[in-house]
């Protein structure tokens, strides 16, 4: 092109000349362009600018999107600004911001504001700090997000510093100090799914007279239909199955109640989230306790403990009214004091 006039060909009929009246080009375009692994589209204006020894691209977006796809599903950028600059023999620079987008993945979205930029190899990388990432009916995840595209052209998302609530905020169980991995993969040509694994400490708010810690607990979703064995940042994404899967899991935790006392054991967490007819949103957890044990249980006049147990607990909240709970118990229990 810089060598002189070139002649694309459109059609039969119609043709494009492209020949540089000077030094410096600008071309606007209204379409699609592939960028380090991701689509640009949209309005965004070209500029190639010869003034100096090398030759310098940049690209200007004002509007448009910047995404990954994958079977159907993108995740990345709407409203994208900024600037991006190409010079020969220089790494990339620049950076285009928006606000985080998903469309086509059914049951989890992003919100917040989103980055982008050319990493050495010439790939586009994003990157946010605390990005909200939605599960429908579960829960909600808040933490510091970078985002990529593999060589198989699957995403992958990593974050550090998540918080996270499982239920209602308020009504269930809330993480921090956690870190995890999302990734986005093709079920077929025109749909996506995904699996996700947060790991953090939990607790448990916003129900009176009961409480609940742990220090190993993972949220875990796929909704691959398929078995996943991937590593995303620090964060091992494993399913065995092709079940969906949409749970809360803790290795241990304590479970302490007003009046009984407390109980440890291995715990997994189910919840759905809904509105009633009166438009309150109401949390019901349940809780299935196993392995359970606890030396200093409270039965009124006598004290107890208790190995190899098992039980349950239900948790509801409707509203801003305060929650209720039912809990059962059963194992090897030996009375303490009192006993005949």
């Amino acid at each position: 092109w810089s060598a002189g006039a070139r002649e694309l060909q459109l059609s039969d009929v119609k043709a494009l000349t492209l020949d540089l009246a000077g030094p410096v080009v600008q071309l606007p375009i209204n379409g699609a362009l592939n960028l380090g692994g991701a689509v640009l589209g949209g309005s965004f204006k070209v500029t190639l600018d010869q003034t100096s020894t090398n030759d310098v691209w940049t690209i200007e977006a004002d509007n448009a999107d910047l995404g990954y796809n994958a079977g159907g599903a993108l995740i990345g950028l709407a409203g994208v600004t900024g600037t991006l600059v190409f010079e020969q023999g220089q790494n990339p620079t620049g950076t285009l911001t928006g606000t985080a987008q998903v469309d086509g993945l059914g049951g989890i979205s992003l919100s917040g504001a989103l980055s982008a930029s050319l990493d050495g190899a010439g790939n586009i990388a994003f990157s946010a700090t605390g990005m909200d990432i939605a599960v429908d009916g579960f829960g909600t995840m808040n933490g510091d997000v970078s985002l990529q595209k593999s060589s198989d052209g699957d995403i992958l998302l990593a974050a550090s510093n998540v918080s996270a609530d499982v239920g209602a905020a308020g009504a269930g169980f809330a993480m921090n100090n956690g870190r995890l991995g999302l990734y986005i993969a093709a079920r077929s040509e025109d749909r996506a799914g995904y699996a996700l694994v947060a790991k953090g400490d939990v607790a448990l708010n916003g129900f009176a007279g009961i409480s609940a810690t742990a220090t190993d607990a993972e949220i875990r979703v796929n909704t691959l239909q398929q078995s996943v064995s991937k590593t995303i940042g620090d964060v091992d994404i494993a399913f065995n199955s092709i079940a969906d899967v949409q749970e809360l899991s803790i290795g241990s935790a304590t479970v302490t109640v007003d009046g009984l006392g407390s109980v440890s054991g291995a715990i997994a967490i189910s919840n759905e989230t809904s509105v009633n007819s009166a438009g309150e949103t109401v949390v019901s957890t349940e809780i299935g306790l196993s392995d359970a044990h606890g030396d200093d249980l409270d039965l009124g006049a006598l004290g107890a403990r208790i190995s190899n147990g098992r039980g349950a607990i239900l948790l509801n909240k409707v509203g801003s009214a305060a929650g209720t709970y039912a809990v059962q118990l059963e194992g090897f229990v030996a009375l303490k004091k009192g006993a005949e």
